[in-house]
């Protein structure tokens, strides 16, 4: 029985030790991993607040110092593009009615409703169809230009500005 005394007697301080451990562990109830996530939640934290900090000053800087990006604002405007050097010739077609005749200079409306003016050349042709005709007849007399109908002219660049080389009158439905 002695041995058996020994042995219970050598337990008593382990078993002491257990429930100190045992009564401190369960005042603090969380691990490692516990306090590892609630450290990592806190930097997360501070680095977004030192980020928003960051980009308050930024803006805070650019707005005083006026440091804005300049807006370009583009003009829409009717007048004729530059030659390139490559070319021969440059030719555009615009599909729409002639709305006014002032001398050599006509003022043109196109399908979308955009107005431009074009100087007519000294080698105009223009086609017209007659009533009942397939066939358009030519003539360079400006005094035959109509103005409100449909036509489809034809420009050239010549000297850094859109000429009217031609003036088609489309043939009406019948």
């Amino acid at each position: 029985m002695t041995s058996s005394k020994i042995s219970d007697n050598n337990n008593i301080p382990y078993r002491r030790r257990l429930k100190a451990k045992l009564a401190i562990t369960s005042l603090f109830k969380f691990s490692l991993v516990d306090v590892y996530t609630q450290i990592m939640k806190a930097a997360y934290s501070l680095v977004t607040i030192v980020l928003i900090l960051v980009a308050g000053f930024v803006g805070y800087y650019v707005a005083k110092n006026n440091l804005t990006p300049e807006v370009i604002t583009q003009t829409k405007t009717t007048e004729a593009p530059k030659a390139q050097t490559i070319f021969t010739t440059q030719t555009a077609t615009i599909q729409g009615t002639i709305s006014k005749v002032d001398g050599n200079k006509l003022s043109v409306t196109n399908l979308k409703q955009e107005n431009g003016q074009f100087t007519v050349s000294d080698k105009v042709v223009i086609y017209k169809f007659r009533s009942g005709s397939t066939q358009a007849s030519a003539s360079s007399d400006l005094k035959t230009i109509e103005t409100g109908q449909q036509v489809l002219l034809n420009l050239e660049l010549a000297n850094g500005a859109y000429q009217v080389v031609s003036i088609s009158y489309l043939p009406t439905a019948r």
